[in-house]
């Protein structure tokens, strides 16, 4: 089995479909909820067309009060490697999606759940969050 990471702007989509290419699984990990542009990301991943697809996420309290698709936006300052970040800026405006918005999304783009584990953060503050893994539908 051959691990391959990659340091780089998740925002280069020509990069991200480069770098995903003739690759089973692809980890999102701590990254979906300091994004503006999901969609983007997600559609220059899934054009590399990797098997799996495995996201961990977070969810906020107006999140996990949906029973729809939805995302809560909010302005987050850019001040460690940790925050969000976009070429330059200061701050930058960041959608946190629910579980039900990743899987409308993916399933959009031909994948499926396969897995879904909840559980508990405490640091730096108590949150729940999912691990999502999704599999390209071959049927």
């Amino acid at each position: 089995m051959l691990f391959r990471s990659l340091l780089a702007d998740i925002h280069d989509t020509k990069t991200n479909a480069t770098a995903c290419t003739n690759v089973d699984t692809v980890i999102l990990a701590g990254i979906m909820y300091h994004l503006h542009d999901h969609c983007q990301v997600l559609e220059s991943i899934v054009s590399a067309n990797p098997k799996h697809i495995i996201i961990d996420s977070v969810e906020t309290d107006y999140t996990l009060k949906n029973d729809v698709a939805s995302m809560e936006w909010l302005t987050e300052s850019v001040v460690d490697d940790t925050s969000g970040y976009y070429r330059g800026q200061k701050e930058i405006l960041v959608g946190i999606p629910n579980c039900k918005w990743y899987d409308l999304a993916l399933d959009s783009y031909g994948y499926k759940k396969v897995k879904e584990t909840k559980y508990n953060r405490d640091k730096p503050v108590l949150q729940t969050s999912t691990i999502h893994v999704y599999q390209k539908d071959i049927t």
